[in-house]
């Protein structure tokens, strides 16, 4: 059940109608937890039990923590949630590639063994709620919050439907005390939430879904295309990742604040960055915040010297490749963004020079863009790509410029990169538009509104692509 099928929007409306009933709080609360479990649920119904596992094991081990006598058995009891969290990402996640990585190195001791097949079920959105979990004991270890006293509450901050999939990453210090009262969106706020969904539901149906099979096409035997097709195909991809994430988290912004529930905005125009330090903080915000305050910190961030941050930085960044999937290809990923921010790092130590300002059309602006749009794009090589040989030869094919192949370059991915081009270099990158909407006159918003459910009934595609980061 997807955001863009009709039958979230018939669900969703129909919990809109059921709230406004509800007079009691905590009756609400539940029905809002029930109505979580169940929406899981129609993905994989047996693993809402690990879902509400995960949710009563740190509930618990928060309030331990949070009484433990002395600091050695806070340090333990924190540990054992760290255990118990990314033990069952590892499981479910990376214990196929683990074996086989340990059976290609036996292998290079001359010791043969047969590969290793094993059908592990990833549960969805996995990474994201033992993330939401993790956030409270760290939390709670670092004094920075008490433990929330409800049993519901805590998996009702787990469970929350808008984000469970696929997020934006909570953190239980920002979303658990809008629990505490009754949450009744404005009309203003309404209208918000309102506004940003259908922009996500553009993203999505009206572009993403548009240029998907293209893209997939070419990333399946890149040996078979030309080097302009694969340089086209890789923009593109680079356009549908944005267009397809920043939709669904949208999406979930949308549901929420449609609510009265406030949550981090995920993207920022990340694709005008001036430098990979700024698309940090404009792509996926929230697991980038996460990192930096869960792993980066915990590593000792930039407190021990020079040395010591970068190699922080690195480490970092290659678990948060990891993250995204059991592939060495991710952790590639991961490793080429965590060069490019040492050496950015390196660059701000030694050039204390002004930072070129935000859309300024001069050389110095135009070069620090175009260096950082094309590190980014560049490594979404091995991003997409199911194999390091899949990966070097796409790039080796694009950096001689192959023209032996099949040149497959469609007029809408030409269209949709140019629509993504051209948003992300005219439009100013701080400006939240849809927060702007409902103060514009009735014939504005009319227009607005028209115009947004008119691309999405004309051009929606029917039969939706799955959300890319579901896999992970």
């Amino acid at each position: 059940m997807i955001f863009t099928s009709l039958e979230f929007l018939a669900l969703f409306v129909i919990i809109l109608i059921v709230r406004i009933q509800i007079k009691n709080l905590n009756t609400e609360k539940w029905f809002l937890l029930i109505v979580s479990w169940l929406f899981y649920m129609s993905w994989n119904a047996p693993f809402v039990i690990l879902l509400i596992a995960v949710s009563t094991s740190d509930y618990f081990l928060g309030r331990q923590i949070h009484h433990a006598p002395n600091p050695s058995v806070k340090k333990f009891l924190m540990a054992s949630s760290l255990v118990i969290d990314l033990g069952i990402i590892g499981f479910f996640k990376y214990a196929t590639l683990t074996l086989e990585s340990w059976r290609q190195i036996i292998a290079l001791a001359g010791i043969q063994s047969d590969p290793v097949f094993l059908e592990i079920i990833l549960p969805i959105g996995v990474s994201f709620f033992t993330f939401h979990s993790l956030s409270y004991t760290f939390d709670i270890y670092r004094g920075r919050m008490t433990p929330v006293a409800s049993w519901r509450d805590y998996n009702l901050f787990i469970a929350f439907f808008p984000v469970l999939i696929a997020g934006p990453i909570l953190k239980a210090v920002d979303f658990l005390p809008q629990l505490l009262e009754r949450r009744r969106p404005t009309p203003y706020m309404f209208e918000c939430g309102l506004a940003v969904f259908l922009l996500g539901a553009v993203k999505k149906s009206v572009l993403s879904d548009q240029i998907a099979p293209q893209i997939d096409l070419i990333f399946a035997a890149p040996t078979q295309f030309d080097a302009p097709t694969l340089l086209i195909a890789l923009i593109g991809f680079s356009a549908q990742i944005f267009l397809d994430f920043s939709g669904y988290s949208d999406m979930a912004i949308g549901c929420a604040c449609m609510m009265g529930f406030t949550l981090m905005e995920n993207f920022r125009m990340p694709y005008s960055s001036i430098n990979i330090t700024e698309f940090w903080h404009r792509w996926h915000i929230s697991l980038s915040n996460w990192l930096r305050d869960y792993v980066y910190i915990s590593f000792g961030g930039n407190r021990h010297g020079t040395f010591r941050t970068h190699l922080n930085l690195m480490a970092t960044m290659l678990l948060g490749g990891l993250w995204h999937g059991a592939s060495w290809n991710f952790v590639l990923w991961g490793g080429i963004h965590g060069v490019a921010l040492v050496v950015h790092k390196l660059w701000t130590n030694f050039h204390h020079t002004a930072s070129p300002k935000p859309h300024c059309f001069k050389l110095p602006t135009i070069l620090a863009c175009t260096l950082t749009l094309s590190t980014v794009i560049l490594a979404w090589i091995p991003f997409r790509c199911l194999t390091f040989h899949d990966s070097y030869q796409y790039f080796l094919r694009m950096v001689d410029w192959e023209l032996e192949g099949t040149r497959s370059i469609p007029i809408q991915l030409v269209v949709i990169i140019s629509v993504v081009v051209a948003v992300h270099l005219f439009w100013k990158k701080d400006v939240v538009w849809y927060k702007n909407i409902p103060r514009k006159g009735i014939a504005a918003r009319a227009m607005v509104y028209s115009l947004l459910l008119t691309l999405i009934v004309i051009f929606g595609v029917s039969r939706a692509s799955p959300f890319i980061y579901f896999q992970f």
